[in-house]
């Protein structure tokens, strides 16, 4: 090569590792530490606690704000990284498939994961590098997975069980090739819609259910029915890094990064809630009910769904053969609620009206700053989500909300003496009920709720939040 060749190409080099770097190094060269940027995430979420983790690390993570949560987040992330405005991001494995990584379809094989311990196996077993070969063919490389649940249906209204309940019906799932091939063999039609959107395309009548997962119910609208042992699939996030940022990166940064992930998702992975502590929150919400698909009803969807398991087992064999072995020594969990999944139905005892039901009429306030409510015992992620004022607009037992985020719910106040009951309504952003005691002082009233579960850890936590959101309301106008 001659030196002006030479002098070219080292130009251009220079130029492509540049691209992804920070003004104190280029990346994979000159001194650490090297910048990634990854899409905004909650301090307890795994982008979180990867920026966290690296803040003085040789590669480090930092968090840029995200441009959507309609739903269209993985296309955004995606669009994001091609660009390079991200470097790291998480995005789901069906949705990566959906771009053409094929190799990760064992992934969203039908009926293949059925519990979150043979999830977790799956995604520390070092044989799932294998499936991110296919990463590089959309300028991507894999470097961890992360189980996010179990994928069930939930009916609107009335359950979905067997093959004949899809058969011409709309559902709500995401841009994913996996839920997507699974939901138009059983014959049904997909939606993509979310949050407003799809609340207002349920109270019509349009969309039949919805797949997700027990962990991420906030998407159900209610009242809806989850047919607790038909486990569609499991959804998998893979993290993935920009294959020019890789490949720019030295091979000690590489190894860095990679630690640094599995730190992380290792961190992650732990403090998530597994099915059955979901379950029992879920259980708690009015509207929220769940069912169980008889035999011949499974066999149905078994019938719709095999030709898929089969055509991924020739396609991958070695992958689904030791995903499936995976299984072995797990135990799936029993998804009921009440008696069946060892719960009292009866834990929030019925308060019946007793005198005036308009002590409280009026406008109020209630909430608090994120630093407030972490201050009180709630994790950063939910902190965030509920931080601001909540005005409440009672009159009687009927009250109007409006959410920091401008959402509105509908709840009911039941007061009997100094004891009251607040049915938190089936809105989408609302769910649930509280009950306690109540005393006012001029224009602030002081709630004591109470927890009908003391040994159960999450029915503490949300006692705890209950307490840290809506421990007292200040009277703003009115009665």
């Amino acid at each position: 090569m001659n030196r002006t060749i030479a002098a070219l190409a080292a130009t251009l080099t220079a130029f492509a590792l540049s691209a992804c770097a920070e003004p104190t190094g280029r990346t994979g060269t000159g001194p650490d530490p090297v910048t990634l940027k990854a899409p905004e995430a909650a301090s307890d979420a795994l982008l979180g606690k990867l920026a966290t983790d690296t803040a003085s690390a040789a590669v480090k993570v930092t968090l840029t704000p995200a441009a959507t949560n309609d739903g269209t987040e993985d296309t955004v992330t995606l669009d994001r990284l091609k660009s390079g405005l991200f470097d790291l991001a998480l995005v789901r494995a069906g949705r990566l498939e959906e771009e053409g990584a094929r190799s990760l379809a064992p992934l969203g094989t039908p009926f293949l994961v059925t519990n979150d311990d043979q999830a977790k196996r799956i995604a520390a077993d070092p044989r799932a590098a294998d499936l991110y070969a296919g990463l590089p063919d959309i300028g991507l490389v894999g470097i961890g997975l992360v189980p996010v649940g179990v994928r069930h249906p939930f009916g609107y209204t009335t359950p979905l069980l067997g093959a004949a309940d899809y058969a011409g019906k709309t559902i709500n799932n995401r841009v994913d090739a996996t839920s997507t091939k699974i939901l138009r063999a059983l014959g049904a039609n997909v939606d993509h819609s979310a949050n407003e959107e799809r609340a207002s395309k349920v109270k019509a009548g349009a969309l039949r259910g919805i797949e997700a997962s027990v962990q991420t119910f906030g998407a159900v609208d209610l009242p809806a029915v989850l047919t607790s042992n038909v486990d569609l699939y499991a959804r998998f996030d893979v993290i993935v890094v920009r294959k020019a940022t890789w490949e720019a990166l030295t091979a000690s940064q590489r190894d860095a990064l990679k630690a640094s992930v599995a730190k992380a998702n290792s961190a992650s992975i732990a403090a998530t809630r597994s099915e059955e502590a979901a379950m029992a929150e879920w259980c708690m919400l009015p509207g929220a009910s769940v069912v169980t698909a008889t035999d011949a009803e499974l066999a149905t969807l078994h019938a719709k769904l095999d030709p898929i398991v089969e055509q991924i087992t020739a396609k991958h064999t070695a992958s689904v053969d030791w995903m499936r072995a995976l299984r072995q020594g797990t135990t799936d969990p029993v998804l009921a609620c009440g008696d069946a999944a060892g719960n009292d139905p009866d834990a929030t005892p019925p308060i019946q009206p007793v005198g005036n039901q308009h002590v409280l009429d009026g406008r109020w306030r209630a909430g608090g700053t994120s630093a407030d409510l972490e201050a009180a015992g709630v994790t950063p992620s939910d902190a965030i989500g509920n931080a601001g004022i909540w005005e409440l607009e009672i009159d009687g037992a009927s009250a109007h909300v409006r959410l920091p985020d401008r959402a509105t719910c509908e709840w009911t106040f039941t007061f009997a003496g100094n004891r009251v009951l607040v049915d938190l309504g089936t809105d989408s952003h609302c769910g649930g009920k509280m009950f306690g005691t109540w005393s006012r002082s001029g224009d602030v009233v002081t709630f004591v709720w109470e927890n009908p579960k003391p040994k159960d850890p999450d029915a503490v936590y949300l006692n705890k939040l209950d307490t840290a959101l809506f421990g007292h309301f200040v009277k703003v106008q009115g009665g």
